[in-house]
């Protein structure tokens, strides 16, 4: 790797733009090297991405990869001390997991006819991701809503079963929090964090699943869809014995959970031309409507994450 050539090449990680200069001759595996000591990752934890590829040799050079002087490439990866505290939080959470299914045999063996812990699962299987170094910590979330009593009981009572409950790819769908397809054929769910450093808070992936839960019903974010989706939180209060607090901001967008919006709801029938505009609409219609006039602001930024319409659905 001795040359008096360098290319300049543009590096994107974590928002910023750094420059490596790179012997046109370099190996893949030795620009890993070159990453991992410029910015603390582990050569097993780097996620180079260029022209829309990841997929390299170590023996490549990097032009036979796509970069040139001047070249865009993407990195994505965690750092040696986010690598230890995500194996410490997968320790975790499979322990979690493993007292959980032990408290549930337990309750199953007593005969506790009715519990929502008795019920079985309404999910077929759990997919991770096995591109990702920590599959166990994310199996044993998605286990951990599978066999959540306030889910199961809400499933079970709305008739719901849903295929396959997946990891949602944080990089090919980074705009979306969730996707409902087809009604139950599956659910995908973000797990991990837009650094890719821990997992999303529990209560933020439960209030994600239930949004999706709703598209069991309607596939568009109208009045029927958010008055489903509020009585699906309700049951979850009432059959969990806590309510869902917001844990910080939805898709980095800012809002927090019960700001709402400038469009507030006014109770009653309003008059137009001397005709109550709610006559002869049935109940559940103006329900659904006024469900519409005081979305939350949470409410509208898990709308727009949302990717349970148009690719996601397939017939």
């Amino acid at each position: 790797m001795t040359t008096d050539i360098t290319y300049s090449v543009h590096i994107s990680y974590k928002g910023q733009i750094h420059t490596l200069n790179l012997p046109p001759n370099a190996t893949f595996a030795e620009t890993k090297a070159i990453l991992a000591e410029r910015f603390s990752l582990p050569v097993e934890f780097q996620k180079l991405i260029v022209k829309g590829k990841s997929a390299f040799h170590d023996g490549d050079s990097i032009e036979s990869i796509g970069l040139r002087d001047g070249s865009k490439a993407m990195l994505v990866g965690t750092s040696a001390q986010s690598v230890q505290s995500i194996q410490d939080a997968s320790a975790r959470a499979v322990e979690r997991a493993k007292r959980d299914a032990a408290a549930q045999r337990t309750v199953n063996k007593r005969g506790g006819a009715g519990g929502a812990q008795a019920m079985p699962s309404r999910f077929g299987s759990i997919e991770t991701l096995p591109e990702f170094a920590d599959p166990a910590a994310a199996r044993a979330l998605l286990t951990r809503l599978s066999n959540d009593p306030a889910i199961r009981q809400i499933m079970a009572s709305k008739s719901w079963s849903v295929g396959v409950l997946m990891e949602l790819h944080p990089q090919r769908d980074a705009l979306i929090l969730g996707y409902n397809r087809n009604r139950g054929h599956s659910i995908a769910l973000r797990l991990r964090t837009d650094a890719l450093d821990g997992f999303r808070h529990y209560p933020e992936v439960v209030k994600v699943l239930l949004h999706e839960l709703a598209h069991m019903v309607h596939d568009e974010h109208d009045g029927h869809f958010h008055q489903l989706n509020r009585e699906l939180n309700v049951l979850y209060k009432k059959y969990s014995g806590r309510p869902l607090g917001s844990r910080g901001a939805v898709a980095n967008t800012g809002w927090q959970s019960e700001e709402a919006v400038d469009a507030p709801f006014e109770g009653g029938s309003f008059t137009l031309g001397g005709k109550a505009v709610n006559e002869g609409r049935s109940r559940r219609d103006i329900l659904a409507d006024a469900a519409d006039r005081r979305l939350t602001k949470e409410e509208i930024a898990m709308d727009a994450s949302c990717g349970s319409s148009g690719a996601h659905q397939t017939t």
